[in-house]
């Protein structure tokens, strides 16, 4: 009589199941990876910035060629309600997370109301926000030609009687994030959380190492 013996399959169950571990741990590092080097904002074909000089808040010119950090811009006015702060507030958040690399990035608000918006109240506005902020004015036959060259929208609305001749301006909200070799490389949208923002420098800071 021919005995047959059953072979126990849990081998091959064992197996198996670390093979199909492996290959789930595997793809769950690479997307993990694949994240990491993917930027979260918009990412521009690289193009040289638009060089300009103005005038910064401690009324020292300010060139953006002479600057080799990476520069984050926003175009503003320390007169506005709502967008500006919650941006500076946002940038704040942004030069606290990047820690000890802060220090290579410049944040820089530029005005798109300079009648308002001199050396003096400039230097009041961003340091509130953070003493390393940089805020830049001049006079407005420059700042034009620097808004046209971003292409940023500026429209300043009528004075308003009942706020004492107050007036608002409509401005573009966008972040320009710039290499550390002057090239434009990103822009975020207003409303960008910081978490995201610091993620994009850091990739552009672990390029210039």
């Amino acid at each position: 009589m021919t005995i047959y013996r059953s072979r126990s399959r849990l081998p091959l169950i064992v197996t198996i199941v670390v093979v199909v571990g492996i290959l789930v741990a595997a793809a769950v590092l690479w997307q993990y990876m694949a994240e990491a080097r993917t930027p979260r904002g918009v990412v521009l074909q690289p193009r040289e910035a638009p060089d300009f000089e103005l005038i910064d808040h401690r009324g020292e010119p300010y060139r953006l060629s002479d600057d080799d950090r990476v520069r984050v811009i926003f175009f503003g006015y320390t007169y506005c309600p709502d967008v500006c702060p919650t941006t500076l507030v946002t940038y704040r958040q942004v030069h606290q997370l990047l820690g000890d690399r802060a220090g290579d990035v410049r944040f820089l608000f530029v005005t798109v109301d300079p009648e308002r918006d001199d050396v003096a109240r400039m230097a009041e506005y961003v340091t509130r926000f953070h003493p390393d902020f940089v805020g830049l004015t001049g006079d407005r036959a420059a700042l034009e030609k620097v808004w046209a060259e971003y292409g940023v929208y500026v429209n300043a609305l009528p004075p308003d009687p009942d706020r004492g001749g107050a007036y608002e301006v409509e401005h573009s909200a966008l972040s320009f994030v710039i290499d550390g070799g002057g090239m434009m490389r990103i822009v975020h949208n207003y409303g960008t959380p910081a978490e995201d923002m610091a993620h994009d420098i850091r990739l552009l800071l672990s390029q210039r190492r």
